[in-house]
């Protein structure tokens, strides 16, 4: 396994500012010759949850792991979160989709099939570089074009992604400011060339309403993004992989959504990420 961090600043040469993260961290698999020198893996960069306020553990490397395993090439993005505002998350969400894409021929990367995948807020993150890959303040401050930082396909996992809906999120990520809620409303920026997603949350989150998720499906319904929308009856807020390996003994076990990390991965081989021999 090929494993490092990425200062995201250094590598852009984008000035840190105030800034506490922006570290994208590696887990890359290493060509054989036993097998093939010249074999490209799907990517997957993993935005895990956390209100904008901290980035969780949960949803960190267990997520990365899991699709390493099953023949990608992983990254877990270590992004700003309060005192830092929009749109640094978002700039360093597009910094690191530009890095997969610019070192593909280093870490082995299909720079054509490289997802995204965000819980709750990172959910949000994940749901803005989808849909706002294209802002200006991108490419002002990185030089980033918008399709090097466009997923080629999202997962949405209980993601935040609605200011109808009252949440945390909004205040840590910029202040409740009216402005800034109008333009980070994920739903609402989905278009035709919205990245295709895969959807999912629980019937029963106390935290994030499910009604972000029908939302969300509604916009790409209505803008012809191919979409597909699960929503598992039972499972709390959270659940990252759904096993002990995240969890304590009372950790919210679920049979029924635990196997939304397999469902992604038929969905993405529909999509076309598998190894290029």
């Amino acid at each position: 396994m090929i494993y490092k961090t990425i200062d995201l600043y250094k590598e852009f040469g984008v000035e840190r500012g105030d800034n506490k993260a922006g570290y994208l961290t590696v887990y890359a698999h290493e060509n054989s010759h036993e097998i093939n020198e010249s074999r490209k893996y799907p990517c997957m960069l993993v935005m895990p949850g956390g209100a904008y306020l901290y980035v969780s553990d949960r949803e960190k490397e267990p997520i990365a792991l899991r699709y390493f395993a099953a023949g990608y090439n992983a990254y877990v993005l270590n992004y700003s979160v309060e005192p830092s505002r929009y749109p640094t998350q978002l700039i360093e969400a597009a910094m690191a989709m530009a890095y997969i894409r610019r070192n593909a021929e280093e870490l082995h990367n299909d720079s054509a099939h490289v997802a995204a995948i965000g819980f709750s807020a990172g959910g949000h993150l994940c749901g803005s570089i989808s849909t706002m890959y294209g802002e200006k303040v991108i490419f002002e401050k990185t030089g980033i074009t918008a399709m090097e930082a466009k997923p080629n396909a999202s997962v949405l996992a209980y993601a935040v992604v609605c200011t109808e809906y009252p949440q945390e999120t909004y205040f840590h990520l910029c202040e409740e400011k009216p402005e800034i809620m109008t333009k980070v409303n994920i739903a609402a920026n989905v278009d035709k060339n919205t990245s295709p997603m895969f959807i999912w949350c629980t019937a029963n989150d106390p935290v994030v309403d499910p009604g972000n998720s029908l939302a969300l499906a509604s916009a790409c319904r209505k803008n012809g993004v191919p979409f597909d929308l699960h929503i598992y009856r039972d499972g709390e807020h959270g659940l990252s992989n759904g096993d002990k390996s995240v969890w304590k003994d009372e950790h919210p076990h679920s049979k029924l959504a635990d196997r939304w990390l397999d469902d992604t991965l038929v969905w993405l081989s529909e999509l076309g990420f598998d190894y290029v021999d």
